[in-house]
């Protein structure tokens, strides 16, 4: 049993229980994406779907507060920003990136221990070694405060992972561990439906999969599906095994299975591969492009083969990969060429398909279409994505989003206009830089394009270029005369740009630091 199984049937259990249950699933392709988990938790609980309009969203916060504190103001245009909703309460703040941040963690654990003194509440976080530096930060924050709250927090990840909080006194870990070869057998048995085994399969079984339950699930059923065992009395190899391939790894019984699979079935799993872990009805029939029908017919192939599993109820469904490894094996059987092609479909699909509600995948469609070698769709996606992370404060998030920006932008011809783009992007990103005082990676940022903006005359950015480089001059390098003088430079562009006092200029200077 893996951990989205056990996951899984636990919340079944506790379905008839008066509790809350939430949950927030990390994926690979939101790493970038600051909170996402916590956002999904966040429309579970405030009963949140995609097609609500800004107004109803905040009737629904505002509604769904009342039971839990008595003045929501203070809370609301937190929890507006996080959704993505114009707020009129953050902006006017004086609130640093790490202040606001911290905000943001406050209101979500007040959130939670006031919500669990209603009812009970379990939460559960999926796939922690996806998570969103963030939203880890947000569960480290909640960790602080369930001790003595009527919470059960349920977190899985891979080995890879190290949690911070294990030393907890409240904490307790549950290891998936290997199958011993008894265990093993019982696998095997309920897998063929039979305890008449031939003891040759279940020794090259064991010494196969060394005991790894997804690893022996996908042998046997390969090995059935290729006719590489049969059974008369019981089941025994059908041949001898010098005479046929015998996958030896994981990644070889997959794609055994996946080779297997009619060419149409195929086609659809490769696409559907590209677009996550998860992928709807909706979304991978407009991509393939199949009659609906055949859709169907693909799509019940590979549920049948057990590749996938169907969540919800047609036409409103979606499928997930079965195990996060299938998806990873089927995308990299992609040809280059192909994989480019299909990216910039679905990039283009995509954006049709949730053209009233953009803001959620801006982060998706600037992988795709950069990965699909749409740059100039990609840089603009890319910088939408990091402002939005800036504006719940995860500045690390928008460098991310800012080096993807400035990668596209490069691939562009150097036009007049990708140029200003490229002034933009760099002195942006030295400007987030600038606001951890990481100061040597922020002169490094704005260095490539200085003497363009020189020659372009490009006021506003060139007045941030100069700060930049005169706190690099000044805190790194200790040569306060320089730094003198690419500070005046920036003050003397700003006076006469903008018309403004030199009383007030050195005040203008460091607030130009926002990007």
């Amino acid at each position: 049993m893996g951990k989205s199984r056990l996951l899984y049937e636990f919340r079944k259990a506790v379905a008839k229980e008066d509790v809350t249950f939430l949950a927030g699933k990390c994926l690979s392709y939101n790493r970038g994406v600051a909170y996402h988990p916590v956002i999904d938790i966040l429309k579970s609980y405030f009963d949140i779907r995609s097609e609500d309009e800004d107004s109803g969203i905040k009737a629904m916060l505002e509604s769904g507060l009342e039971p839990l504190t008595d003045d929501a103001s203070p809370i609301l245009p937190y929890l507006l920003d996080l959704l993505s909703v114009e707020s009129d309460g953050i902006d006017d703040l004086a609130i640093s990136p790490e202040g606001k941040k911290a905000r943001i963690n406050q209101v979500l654990k007040l959130i939670a221990i006031k919500g669990s003194e209603i009812r009970p509440l379990i939460l559960a976080f999926e796939d922690l070694h996806w998570i969103d530096k963030s939203s880890e930060d947000a569960l480290k924050e909640l960790l602080d405060g369930i001790a003595g709250a009527r919470i059960f927090l349920m977190i899985t990840y891979r080995h890879e992972f190290v949690p911070t909080w294990a030393a907890r006194s409240y904490h307790y870990q549950i290891n998936l561990d290997r199958l011993d070869p008894p265990e093993t057998d019982s696998v095997v048995f309920h897998l063929l439906n039979t305890d008449d085994i031939d003891e040759k399969l279940l020794r090259f079984t064991h010494k196969k999969t060394d005991g790894i339950p997804f690893f022996i699930e996908e042998f046997i059923k390969s090995f059935r599906d290729l006719s590489i065992i049969d059974k008369r009395k019981k089941y025994y190899f059908a041949s001898d095994l010098r005479d046929v391939m015998v996958p030896s790894t994981i990644t070889d019984v997959i794609m055994a299975r996946v080779d297997f699979l009619p060419p149409g079935a195929k086609e659809l799993l490769q696409t559907a591969s590209l677009i996550e872990r998860v992928f709807s009805h909706e979304l991978i029939c407009l991509v393939t492009g199949f009659p609906e029908q055949e859709s169907l017919s693909h799509l019940s192939a590979l549920i049948k083969s057990e590749l996938i599993y169907q969540r919800g109820l047609y036409p409103n469904c979606e499928y997930v990969f079965k195990h996060a490894l299938t998806r990873e094996v089927v995308v990299d059987s992609i040809l280059t060429s192909k994989r480019k092609k299909l990216h910039g479909k679905i990039g283009n699909t995509i954006e049709e398909l949730y053209r009233n509600s953009l803001s959620d995948k801006y982060r998706i469609l600037a992988e795709h279409f950069i990965a699909g070698g749409n740059f100039q769709k990609g840089a603009e996606y890319a910088r939408l994505t990091a402002k939005m992370t800036e504006k719940v404060a995860s500045l690390s998030d928008a460098m991310v989003y800012s080096d993807k920006r400035i990668y596209a932008l490069q691939r562009l011809p150097q036009t007049v206009t990708v140029q200003d783009k490229v002034i933009d992007a760099r002195t942006t990103l030295g400007l987030y830089y600038l606001q951890y005082n990481y100061h040597v990676e922020s002169k490094a940022a704005v260095e490539p394009i200085f003497e363009m903006a020189v020659k372009k005359k490009y006021a506003s950015r060139l007045s941030q270029i100069y700060s930049i480089i005169g706190a690099y001059d000044y805190l790194v390098e200790g040569n306060l005369p320089k730094a003198f003088e690419n500070f005046n430079n920036a003050l003397r562009i700003i006076e006469k740009e903008y018309n403004t006092p030199p009383l007030f200029s050195s005040t203008i200077l460091w607030d130009w630091r926002t990007p």
